[in-house]
């Protein structure tokens, strides 16, 4: 079972979502980072997406991920969490997403997989929404 639970998530700026999607699909090797800048009043309120200082590093196979600094991320005026890219991978949480959810302190984190199925041509998406107590997250060893 999932420490994760059911959120209301309200997205005020849609280009700035559909500008994150455009941002990844175009760097298929590259993991992409974004600082969701919103607030929390009852529904968790996605107002916008920064693009902090990132760099990448070596990932498994040809796939590069992202090292960014949390400190910085914080002081992001309005960050309630971050967002990213899982190019060619299907949906699913790593346990780096959940020990880096915790450590940076996000109220909302999002994961934007895209791949292609082996006996198709045709690419498939998600994007989803987590929030969870980062108490539970770090303690679940996966």
């Amino acid at each position: 079972m999932t420490p994760y639970k059911a959120i209301d998530i309200i997205i005020t700026n849609t280009d700035a979502i559909t500008a994150f999607k455009r941002k990844a699909l175009k760097s298929p090797k590259f993991e992409i980072l974004g600082v969701l800048i919103g607030r929390v009043k009852g529904k968790i309120y996605i107002d916008d997406i920064v693009y902090p200082e990132q760099e990448a590093v070596n990932g498994p196979g040809d796939l590069c991920k992202i090292h960014y600094w949390p400190e910085e991320l914080q002081a992001i005026p309005g960050a309630i969490g971050t967002i990213h890219s899982h190019p060619s991978a299907e949906p699913g949480l790593s346990k780096e997403d959940m020990t880096s959810q915790a450590t940076d302190g996000d109220v909302v984190f999002a994961i934007y997989s895209f791949w292609t199925k082996k006996d198709s041509v045709r690419r498939s998406t998600s994007l989803d929404f987590y929030c969870g107590s980062p108490e539970v997250i770090v303690s679940t060893g996966t």
